[in-house]
């Protein structure tokens, strides 16, 4: 990465969060239906961001990315640009899909969001990932998985179009051609091995949440969707679409004959299919129109230069979101007439799912119960709270000791009143001499001090996790370096999904 990429793009490093002191099953238990729906904004992005940070370390990834709320369509769920990973604003803090079907706007609840979101960091994490590998920050032994990634960025080719015409095509597809667009977009190598791993990474937390803590309506619905909309499936109506097997190798190999200037035999169908949407895609990255004669004009606002490109994680289709979203009883196994997820080509550059999260240190560490974290949160957090992001100020920590003070000095082994593991316990040891001890610390209570917690506490409450220990506790478990540095560039442009 160039010294002006990084004053540009400052965002691969160093992101604490609030909750970088919890094991890994504490922290993936946030993001069930129940703890997932009680979280602020802040929260939920510091949460995405704990996850980034940890799977970009158990990743061997130099840093990692910072994760943004960002405005975007209703049909993109996530772009990875740079070093940072955005997501939709309006979905993921709502919870709602918003579309326009048969000429009506209409809300759908997205009952699954709160995996969705999991599986979107995770799968913009891989990007990234990707991006280090293409260009030398990771050493990965696979020299021909990576060149096949390197084939696959915004570097210009010249192809011949389906009439015949020659333009400039990009080695990325942005999947506009409106018969083959989404399939040829979807296993382009980049965005294959995201939507793969980061489907089995989000599957393997669900199961762990659904081992720990218990049945979820949402885990439920993100499992049908895997079913109806996930990796699988979608391989199985491109097959059916294309009409052979190798499609897959055949898209990705053309990649790679335009780029290395190669010629590795493919299906000369899907060679055309590519070469146009190659071209498409460069007129549409680029803000160049296309006219009736193929002549093309570019956009003089662009000047020729490539644009903000971004992958994108790509969201469902929303002419049919409310069938998607219905829970149905759906086989918990992929279909037996296509390759799985666990084929044998994925083992020889080893699956990204095999390789633990470094949070998995933490669990030997932390494996207290939801019960016993909440005392340790106050402690344990706060100097990870006076670095945390701008929703957790650094004065965080001295305003919850402040605000604490009077309980504490009266009852120290007792947490805030409203945390319910406590309640019980104050239930049991309340007495008439501990009721007299409390009214005559709220008598000595000052006036002063009185209003200055309200104060903070307004100021606090909007931005300061701090309340998610009472909410997390009171839920207890029920059980090879690019070419030359234009192409560096195109590269760090972006990925959106």
């Amino acid at each position: 990465m160039s010294f002006l990429d990084r004053m540009l793009n400052p965002g691969y490093g160093n992101h604490p969060t609030a909750y970088g002191q919890l094991s890994d099953r504490d922290l993936f238990g946030m993001y069930r239906g129940e703890v997932w729906s009680g979280l602020n904004e802040s929260s939920r992005r510091q949460l995405l961001q704990e996850t980034v940070n940890r799977a970009a370390a158990s990743m061997g990834e130099k840093g990692s990315c910072e994760v943004k709320f960002a405005d975007m369509s209703p049909d993109t769920f996530g772009r990875q640009h740079g070093s940072v990973i955005e997501i939709n604003k309006d979905i993921f803090t709502n919870d709602m899909l918003h579309a326009n079907v048969c000429g009506q706007s209409i809300d759908v609840p997205f009952k699954d969001s709160n995996y969705k979101a999991l599986e979107t960091v995770l799968h913009e994490n891989i990007h990234a990932w990707q991006n280090q590998c293409v260009d030398g920050t990771i050493d990965h032994p696979n020299k021909e998985l990576i060149d096949e990634y390197r084939a696959n960025g915004f570097t210009p080719s010249e192809v011949t179009d389906k009439n015949g015409v020659q333009r400039n095509g990009s080695q990325y597809l942005s999947g506009l051609d409106p018969d083959h667009g989404n399939h040829l977009y979807y296993f382009q190598s980049t965005e294959r091995d995201a939507h793969k791993f980061s489907e089995i990474q989000t599957q393997e937390i669900v199961d762990q949440n659904l081992k720990n803590f218990g049945p979820d309506e949402t885990a439920d619905a993100y499992k049908a969707d895997v079913e109806e909309n996930g990796f699988q499936a979608t391989w199985n109506e491109a097959r059916e679409q294309f009409g052979y097997d190798d499609f897959e190798k055949d898209i990705n190999n053309t990649l790679k004959n335009s780029y290395n200037g190669t010629d590795i035999e493919v299906n000369p169908e899907m060679e055309a299919l590519v070469h146009n949407e190659m071209a498409e895609s460069y007129d549409e990255q680029h803000g160049i129109r296309a006219n009736e004669n193929q002549a093309v004009e570019e956009n003089p606002e662009q000047n020729g230069e490539q644009s903000e490109g971004d992958k994108e994680m790509r969201g469902r289709n929303p002419e049919t979101w409310p069938e998607q979203l219905d829970l149905t009883d759906q086989p918990e196994t992929y279909g037996e007439d296509s390759p799985t997820v666990e084929d044998p080509e994925v083992e020889k550059w080893q699956r990204l799912s095999e390789v633990p999260f470094a949070g998995d240190q933490r669990n030997s560490e932390t494996e207290e119960s939801p019960d016993e974290l909440a005392p340790q949160q106050a402690s344990e957090q706060a100097p990870q709270q006076a670095q945390a992001a701008e929703e957790s100020p650094a004065e965080l920590a001295p305003q919850q000791a402040s605000e604490q003070a009077p309980q504490q000095a009266q009852a120290a082994e007792e947490s805030p009143a409203e945390l319910a593991p406590q309640q019980a316990q104050a239930a049991e040891e309340s007495s008439a001499e501990l009721a007299s001890q409390q009214a005559q610390a709220a008598e000595e209570s000052s006036a002063e001090l009185a209003s200055q917690q309200a104060s903070e506490q307004a100021q606090a409450a909007e931005e300061s996790p701090a309340d998610l220990a009472p909410q997390y506790n009171q839920q207890e478990p029920s059980t090879a370096p690019s070419e030359n540095e234009s192409e560096d560039e195109e590269r760090r442009q972006g990925y959106s999904y």
